[in-house]
């Protein structure tokens, strides 16, 4: 009888131990796929000097209607691109027409900026050329309704496509877009969520886009950013 109990009781320490051994291991292969598909477990250090009072335009109140985070952002974006600003911006004028009641219609003419982007990457969906004109809104060099991007410039915009396959405005004006400045990252919006990429390295950015989109499955394409890993 002795016999059987040391045999229970050593099958007993051996289930205990390798439950003991198997717990941190699954726990730590939880946090590997965590990780890989979303990047939960990898820590961020964004920047704590925020500035609110950059010089913007004055559309962005209202665009502000319509978001204020990345996740806002992201989640309304056409694609997400990183490329060149290849040209200055060329300046041109519209009518857009709208509705003041159901038998009254006005039109106003309003001022924009064409500026040619050059795609070096698509981080996120879909553009149809390597060579996009990116739609602002006012005149060139001029920050009254948007502020513009610069010739020169790396920048990282969040985009919306304007149908035609060549066109595309900023998510949501100056808060779509990113500039890249000696190799680190800043923001035209003034958005708080959105200034604490300042300074920081572009991985940060792009991991938590990254984060936004796998994790909610985000369309248009459900696509993975290259970049981002």
């Amino acid at each position: 009888m002795s016999e059987e109990n040391n045999i229970m009781k050593t099958q007993k320490n051996f289930y205990r131990y390798l439950i003991a051994g198997l717990l941190p291991m699954c726990i730590l292969i939880s946090g590997i796929i965590l990780n890989y598909n979303f990047g939960f477990t990898n820590f961020l250090f964004y920047n704590k000097d925020i500035n609110l009072n950059k010089e913007t335009g004055s559309f962005i109140k209202l665009a502000d209607m319509y978001g204020s985070t990345l996740y806002d952002y992201v989640d309304m974006c056409d694609a997400i691109i990183m490329g060149k600003v290849i040209s200055n911006g060329i300046g041109f004028e519209e009518d857009w027409s709208y509705d003041i009641s159901e038998k009254e219609q006005r039109t106003m003419t309003v001022p924009l900026t064409k500026t040619k982007i050059e795609v070096d990457e698509v981080l996120y969906g879909s553009v149809n050329d390597k060579v996009i004109n990116l739609i602002q809104m006012g005149y060139p060099n001029i920050t009254d309704i948007e502020a513009k991007v610069k010739y020169g410039q790396i920048v990282i915009i969040l985009l919306k496509d304007h149908g035609n396959g060549i066109d595309y405005s900023s998510v949501s004006v100056e808060n779509g877009i990113f500039y890249i400045e000696d190799l680190k990252l800043y923001t035209l919006s003034p958005r708080e969520d959105l200034n604490k990429y300042d300074g920081c390295d572009t991985k940060i950015l792009l991991t938590d886009m990254n984060r936004i989109i796998k994790f909610n499955n985000l369309s248009p394409e459900n696509s993975e950013a290259k970049s981002y890993e």
